[in-house]
């Protein structure tokens, strides 16, 4: 039984793995169709996914010329759609095949394997010899590790699978309880500011194409916005625009900015219990709290971009949020939530 319940989960896995190279394969495709991107289609699709799976992206430069030259650039930062997709997933079919622990162990080396076909498939080396000498470029998704803590596109892939299929299995009930109030404090507001975001971005550039692929590579942008207008420290820098990250936080913006950011989540949060409040949504406090605040550290790492540059050819890129401050942003608007919404439980439809 213990066997066929781990390839049970090498399956499950392996068609997590799978859901998110189709979708991969579909957002290049929509990139290409945009006119955003030259790269191909074969190769993207890949690389999408391996982000998608918490991975990474490194390219390595070497050369001959003037005496010899080398350099490595890496990027990660989840597409989100990708990510929620394969975590969604598992989840279904944790609780669908009531799979225990050996077959989410299952699941784990199934989506590593799946994902070693994948990186192995993302790799591309390109050669340009002329007179001055050559140059060769070797690029794709990484393996095991990518730098700092980003892992590499297997370790990403099962530990995406395998942390879900636990939360689905052991902390079904925790997560179900409080759902409703970490999608509506932390999704919800987040898919609508991101909406806002993509269409100024359209009314900026006059290019539809590049508010479609704001709303598509980084749907949930608007909950890291939020939780940074609430306190959670956050960087923003552009290779070749800014010298180096800038260091964001709305306390170090001034008292009018830190006030505003403030009363916009705690206008948030209380909409939010009083919506679930008219629903009738029952649950406890600490459900609610622990769900919101782990849902909102795990999305804003898992977004967060970088792109690590040599400083010669421009420098670091990178965008995003302090996952563990943006998660206790998160807390406190759930903890209110939960307060305008009543701790106690009431008869009516369970959200």
């Amino acid at each position: 039984m213990s066997a066929r319940s781990v390839a049970r989960g090498v399956l499950v896995g392996i068609l997590c793995v799978s859901v998110a190279v189709v979708l991969g394969f579909l957002i290049a495709w929509l990139l290409g169709l945009l006119g955003l991107t030259e790269t191909d289609i074969e190769l993207l699709g890949p690389w999408l996914a391996g982000l998608g799976m918490l991975g990474g992206w490194r390219q390595t430069v070497t050369s001959d010329v003037a005496g010899g030259l080398e350099w490595s650039t890496w990027a990660a930062g989840a597409p989100l759609l990708i990510t929620a997709a394969a975590a969604a997933v598992m989840a279904g079919l944790t609780r669908r095949t009531h799979m225990g622990l050996t077959g989410v162990a299952g699941a784990g080396i199934g989506a590593g394997a799946a994902a070693a076909v994948v990186v192995a498939v993302s790799q591309r080396t390109l050669s340009t010899v002329n007179e001055a000498g050559t140059v060769e470029v070797a690029e794709g998704l990484t393996w095991w590790w990518t730098a700092g803590l980003r892992p590499g596109t297997i370790t990403g892939a099962v530990l995406l699978v395998v942390l879900v299929g636990a939360a689905a299995g052991r902390g079904e009930h925790r997560w179900r309880d409080g759902r409703a109030v970490a999608h509506g404090t932390v999704v919800v507001p987040g898919l609508l500011i991101t909406l806002v975001a993509a269409a100024g971005a359209i009314w900026l550039t006059s290019s539809p194409s590049v508010g479609v692929a704001l709303a598509v590579l980084y749907p949930l942008l608007g909950s890291t916005a939020l939780l940074s207008l609430g306190g959670a420290p956050g960087e923003a820098g552009l290779t070749r625009i800014t010298p180096e990250p800038y260091s964001l936080s709305s306390w170090a913006s001034g008292p009018v900015i830190a006030l505003g950011g403030i009363a916009a989540c705690l206008a948030v949060a209380c909409l939010v219990g009083l919506v679930l409040r008219l629903r009738q949504h029952r649950g406890p406090a600490m459900a609610g709290v622990t769900a919101t605040a782990t849902l909102a550290a795990c999305v804003t790492w898992a977004m967060t971009t970088t792109v690590a540059a040599p400083v010669s050819l421009g420098g670091l890129t990178r965008l995003g949020a302090n996952p563990l401050a943006s998660g206790l942003v998160a807390a406190a608007m759930a903890g209110i939530a939960v307060l305008v919404r009543g701790t106690r439980s009431v008869p009516g439809p369970q959200s």
